[in-house]
């Protein structure tokens, strides 16, 4: 979903050549049926195709095909919407912060960062750091505020991850869930 909005950043970057947003909008295309294959197939044919000391961990990446279909959709269907709900909060939290007068420009970024802290492996606490570092070089080409964007990120990650959490041990607490005697 973000790979579109992705180029487009690439094709707004001052002195950006023209075809680097070309070359990556084939390779995001060319990368879809591979994507595609690991959800649904899990690591199974990826195994084959590298080393053997990797096999045993690409073994383990859960696939689509171990759910049945009405659970597949509906885990496409909430991965998309928190997708879309990570997406279009950051970005109304950077507007709303004055960071960049360009709405369209904000939602590329936060996409271009989605994208980018995909691929860099971090454990879950320093997610916040690899976002807020990778956001803060992705928006540097357009002026924005450095010190904006790490509050930016930071009032989403409140909003989305720490407000939640609180809630749920509140609400496991409060509501410790029954489990029957052995």
């Amino acid at each position: 979903i973000g790979g579109l909005p992705a180029a487009y950043y690439l094709s707004q970057l001052p002195n950006s050549p023209s075809f680097i947003t070309w070359a990556y909008l084939a390779a995001f295309v060319l990368l879809q049926y591979p994507a595609y294959l690991l959800y649904r197939d899990g690591g199974a044919w990826l195994a084959r195709l590298t080393p053997a000391n990797w096999a045993d961990w690409i073994h383990r990446i859960p696939s689509g095909s171990q759910l049945r279909t009405p659970l597949l959709h509906q885990n496409l269907a909430w991965a998309v919407f928190r997708y879309v709900a990570y997406s279009a909060s950051n970005t109304l939290i950077w507007y709303a912060m004055g960071l960049h007068p360009d709405l369209l420009l904000i939602f590329c970024i936060v996409q271009a960062n989605f994208i980018l802290s995909i691929f860099i492996p971090v454990a879950s606490l320093l997610s916040l750091v690899v976002r807020s570092g990778t956001a803060i070089a992705l928006a540097e080409p357009f002026g924005i505020a450095p010190n904006g964007v790490l509050l930016a990120i930071f009032i989403n990650w409140i909003f989305q991850t720490a407000l939640p959490l609180i809630i749920g041990a509140i609400l496991l607490l409060k509501h410790p869930v029954k489990t029957k005697a052995s």
